[in-house]
């Protein structure tokens, strides 16, 4: 039997810092809202146009959109995006799955009067929330073979499930009446429930979830202004961004970096979308010669916020100063720590060996894969091969035995 359990008032709070917010507003639009990330900095979300038209977007982690009908919600890290989308016959919204290659896949629960899909992990499992007559609204979860399971909070008189993990752990929001003021966020890992409640707060609710538990949210407080929030390791964090004229926060998504979108609020009523990440998640340390010993120095630098999980940093041979120059296997692949710090590492003269052919370059590259944080300029870089200085001494001095290069 699910049992609901109780965190109201029994965690600490604090105010976010050491991060960075962005404003995301599309070009000609009214209205915009990122409601969610994936590890690679891709953002879903809505937007409406001046002509009142609603459309979804994927948004690159170079600012290039992509725009298709309907409205997208959650987003995973194979690019898949879910939401709810509505025929041309009816105004009944269908929930949706979009792949990458921008292929939907409409599904209803069966019996439902409409389906909203909010949430998607990478085992292509889809939580979200449908009806079934009147204000009784009930959470589902899909999994990958298209099989519905009901999610109902214990004792709840609506439920919505809003965000699910790579470990099936499902977050959303619940009443005990009809209406939506009131209500509380939830938790459901390993077939319990626990009540998210933001101390002091008239309503919670929790919407997106990462693989580290860390959550993000939403609250209203006392005199009814809406902040975002993160909930991470016992600790509730308000987010409101610090933009000129704000009126209100709303935090929907979080990847695996600990970056979070969401909407904000101005004065006219407008809705802009925002990405708060931290100020510094991983960075390279240029590589340098080691002239006494011999070999490369190098290494990387975690930030304050530490990593979510342990990555690798490479030595490679390339020939240019990007990752898609990188020529053949890494030289040296490490495991990172996850503590913030500043991290050296040394490829010694066996280790580097001699370079391919075509390669002018060695590089750093902080989290190849982007495990933990999206792609950026400083987790790559660089060491130009024609930076060493050929004297009398030995070639070897840095282990590359037949390097033709010279200043």
């Amino acid at each position: 039997m699910p049992r609901l359990e109780s965190l109201e008032d029994r965690r600490l709070l604090s105010t976010l810092s050491g991060y960075t917010f962005t404003s995301i507003d599309v070009p000609g639009a009214s209205s915009t809202v990122a409601a969610g990330i994936n590890d690679s900095g891709e953002i879903s979300g809505q937007v409406i146009g001046n002509s009142g038209l609603e459309q979804g977007f994927l948004r690159d982690n170079q600012g290039n959109y992509t725009f298709f009908a309907f409205g997208a919600v959650g987003i995973n890290d194979l690019g898949q995006t879910v939401g709810s989308e509505v025929g041309a016959t009816s105004e009944i919204p269908d929930g949706y799955i979009r792949d990458a290659s921008g292929s939907f896949t409409v599904f209803d629960v069966p019996g439902a009067s409409n389906t909203s899909a909010a949430g998607i992990n990478d085992l292509g499992q889809v939580v979200g929330f449908y009806n079934r007559g009147g204000a009784y609204e009930a959470g589902f979860l899909r999994d990958s073979g298209g099989g519905i399971t009901t999610i109902d909070v214990p004792g709840a008189y609506w439920t919505s499930a809003l965000g699910i993990n790579n470990s099936g752990q499902i977050v959303g929001e619940y009443g005990n009446a009809i209406g939506y003021y009131g209500y509380y966020g939830f938790l459901l890992s390993g077939g319990v429930y626990t009540t998210i409640n933001f101390p002091g707060a008239a309503i919670t609710s929790l919407v997106g979830i990462n693989n580290s538990g860390q959550s993000a949210g939403y609250y209203l407080d006392a005199s009814g202004q809406r902040h975002g929030f993160l909930l991470s390791g016992g600790t509730y964090t308000t987010v409101d961004v610090p933009f000129t004229g704000a009126t209100g926060t709303v935090a929907y998504g979080i990847n695996d970096a600990g970056q979070i979108v969401g909407v904000y609020y101005d004065a006219n009523g407008h809705n802009h979308g925002f990405l708060a990440s931290p100020a510094t998640v991983l960075a390279a340390t240029p590589p340098s010669w080691n002239t006494t010993n011999g070999g490369v120095d190098y290494g990387y630098t975690i930030g304050s916020a530490g990593l979510p999980q342990a990555t690798t940093v490479d030595l490679d041979w390339a020939s240019g100063t990007t990752v898609n120059t990188v020529i053949g296997s890494p030289i040296v692949s490490t495991t990172t720590a996850t503590a913030q710090g500043t991290y050296q590492l040394h490829a010694t003269p066996s280790q580097l060996g001699t370079p391919p052919a075509g390669a002018t370059y060695l590089l750093v590259v902080a989290d190849p894969d982007n495990l933990v944080s999206p792609a950026d300029p400083s987790k790559v870089a660089s060491l130009a091969l024609s930076s060493l200085v050929v004297t009398s001494q030995p070639p070897n001095i840095v282990g590359l035995d037949a390097i033709p290069f010279v200043k």
